[in-house]
């Protein structure tokens, strides 16, 4: 489900069938992924407005970004896109004919895309390998004494930034709720 602002300033809740729940509103525009690898983005200022437009809205399509997109973040002031095992950086300002997309190297295990979470230094994600920092180009492992307890994505329950400090929580195969936060050098999982 989404939500959309009416010109009255209020919500209206709409079912999109094929969209999926990955969205985000960055440079005045709605961005919503569409499964598999596809990005669609509303009219600047007019997030009803999704008509195909090299001005205005428009669909995007990534055919070898990496699997099917999972996740999609803004951090400064750029639009990151994570597929299954791949990362784009989008370009997203002014009109959809400008936009541009790059793909950037990773080389991890298959990202898990409810753990995807914008900090001060950077996004953090889990993936089936283990938990990541990514700082706009590049990803780096962390936590490396860090033993990935859920198996799959449908354990994850949630992901935050917080005044540095980045929070994931999930429950393991046996039932037991576990957190972990990721600061800097400084980290741990109760």
């Amino acid at each position: 489900m989404c939500a959309f602002l009416r010109e009255d300033d209020s919500f209206d809740l709409a079912m999109m069938d094929g969209m999926s729940r990955i969205g985000c509103f960055f440079a005045h525009r709605m961005f919503i992924g569409v499964k598999p690898s596809t990005l669609t983005c509303s009219a600047p200022e007019n997030v009803q407005s999704f008509n195909p437009s090299i001005n205005d809205g428009g669909l995007i399509r990534f055919p070898n970004a990496g699997g099917m997109m999972v996740a999609m973040q803004v951090y400064e002031e750029r639009l990151y896109l994570f597929f299954e095992y791949g990362i784009l950086r989008v370009d997203a300002k002014g009109a959809v004919k400008d936009f541009k997309a790059e793909q950037l190297p990773y080389t991890g295990g298959k990202i898990y895309g409810k753990s995807v979470c914008a900090g001060v230094r950077g996004i953090y994600f889990l993936a089936s390998d283990g938990a990541y920092h990514f700082d706009g180009k590049w990803t780096k492992r962390v936590l490396d004494g860090f033993v990935l307890c859920p198996k799959g994505e449908t354990l994850l329950e949630s992901s935050a930034a917080f005044a540095g400090r980045v929070f994931l929580r999930y429950e393991t195969d046996e039932g037991y709720k576990t957190l972990v936060f990721y600061e800097g050098e400084e980290s741990g999982y109760y």
